[in-house]
């Protein structure tokens, strides 16, 4: 009898449960294979989550796409995308003369130039964040108070949250302006960590 309740409710357990790491994006999803047993998704989605939205996938699309999709999505929600396609110029050493390497000058990104493709967008949190609070956020405290003094921006005067961890934590974030780069750690005595709401 109770090999027979765990049967019945095991897909639906499994839909709404990923295992392991990086488990809100998608990885560690199982489902059942008795086809017999087999409820509609939809019907499942339904009765366990009042709020969900449904992303139909080509199923001749593979894995590796269907999860850099997720991950844009995510980036999106939660921290923006910034691609600034910077173009590639000669690498020069301290005297100014091209540096060569297996015969051909080395290339390295000019970060002063954002190219012809580049894309910026600020996350909907953010944008959602700005426009219905009074509150800046953690990238703009960072900015703030620990880029190089020469990229530094400016104290706007408003009070700064840890807005991306309302979409789930991670033990560190990193940062970098013009001159060099870094990891910032964020701890919290209530929690350690804090898994995002939403779950692909």
């Amino acid at each position: 009898k109770l090999k027979n309740m765990i049967a019945d409710h095991l897909q639906s357990f499994f839909i709404i449960h990923n295992f392991g790491n990086r488990q809100t994006k998608g990885f560690g999803s199982f489902t059942i294979q008795d086809l017999e047993r087999k409820k509609g998704l939809f019907e499942i989605f339904k009765s366990e989550n009042k709020n969900y939205w449904y992303w139909k996938i080509d199923e001749e699309k593979n894995t590796t796409d269907v999860f850099t999709d997720i991950a844009i999505i995510y980036s999106l929600l939660k921290t923006g995308i910034n691609f600034p396609d910077h173009p590639k110029v000669e690498a020069v050493d301290e005297r100014g003369k091209p540096i060569i390497q297996n015969g051909r000058p080395r290339m390295r990104l000019d970060e002063t130039v954002r190219g012809a493709y580049n894309i910026y967008f600020k996350s909907y949190l953010y944008q959602f964040f700005n426009n219905t609070t009074a509150y800046g956020n953690e990238k703009r405290f960072v900015k703030e108070k620990f880029f190089t003094p020469a990229n530094r921006i400016a104290n706007d005067g408003k009070i700064k949250k840890y807005v991306r961890s309302l979409l789930g934590t991670a033990p560190f974030n990193e940062y970098r302006d013009r001159d060099r780069k870094g990891i910032i750690e964020f701890s919290c005595a209530e929690a350690d960590r804090f898994q995002s709401p939403i779950i692909f």
